[in-house]
């Protein structure tokens, strides 16, 4: 990597927004490689049907590359810290992600990867875990809970609002899990209903949480529908220290999980 001399990586510079980095690993498996089980119940909606069963068909697949660029502001809007990532992802024969940090840079500089970051996710956003549990769990809310899971369908309300648009179908939904109630727009082809777009955010939010949005975006390859990239917006604070964390996530070199495959995930 280019930059300056390696360094070793800090795991506690900047300061905990919305415990995403405590999370991000376990998005890995979660959100972004859709090793998620299919299950009975679809909405009466023929576009939102197929996307539906897209996300079933397709949820074996999981990306073996993983870049990240995570920058944080403070409160005058002045950026603090940058920090990109590459992280590899593969699965075992139970289909269990296991993901190994390739290499950090931070402000510009390459960072040497030591016994300090114990895992992939401590490297990926530049602070310490949130400590509240409740925050951890509002934000992987967001992240974890797939409108077109087929076993939440019972879950949600939805509401298609441009049926007459092309070439995206537009629809506003509301799954309510647990405590948690996710808000969010997807967008679908309007002539196949796959998925294109996705935005949304959970109420309630984590404590010191101002606001927080999720865009997912997917795309096709040669083996399937998968996520391409995640953008994730958090604005909150502490008292009179204000801040704001955007992290992009992109997620290349698709795969399929073995053990999904066997399970019969994809025809």
């Amino acid at each position: 990597m280019a930059g300056g001399s390696a360094r070793p990586v800090r795991p506690d510079v900047g300061s905990s927004l919305i415990g995403v980095q405590g999370t991000l690993n376990r998005l890995l498996t979660a959100s972004a490689i859709l090793l998620l089980a299919a299950g009975p119940g679809l909405p009466a909606d023929a576009l939102w049907d197929s996307a539906v069963r897209l996300f079933a068909r397709d949820r074996a697949l999981y990306a073996t590359r993983i870049w990240t660029d995570v920058s944080e502001y403070d409160g005058r809007g002045n950026r603090r810290v940058t920090r990109q990532t590459e992280i590899e992802v593969r699965t075992d024969a139970r289909g269990v992600a296991q993901s190994r940090l390739l290499w950090v840079r931070e402000n510009g500089h390459d960072l040497a990867i030591t016994d300090a970051v114990s895992s992939a996710s401590e490297a990926v956003t530049p602070d310490s875990a949130d400590p509240s549990r409740e925050g951890q769990a509002a934000a992987m809310a967001v992240l974890e809970l797939s409108p077109f899971d087929p076993e939440l369908q019972s879950q949600i309300e939805l509401l298609r609002v441009n049926r007459n648009a092309a070439p995206r179908a537009e629809y506003r939904y509301t799954l309510q899990h647990d405590q948690l109630s996710v808000h969010g727009t997807a967008w679908l082809d309007a002539g196949d209903g796959t998925p294109v777009r996705l935005m949304a955010t959970v109420e309630p939010l984590p404590r010191f949480v101002r606001q927080l949005t999720v865009e997912q975006h997917f795309t096709r390859s040669s083996l399937g529908w998968h996520t391409s990239r995640v953008n994730i917006s958090a604005e909150g604070g502490f008292l009179f220290v204000r801040r704001r964390i955007e992290i992009t996530m992109q997620f290349l070199d698709h795969a399929v999980s073995r053990q999904q495959a066997d399970s019969g995930a994809r025809p």
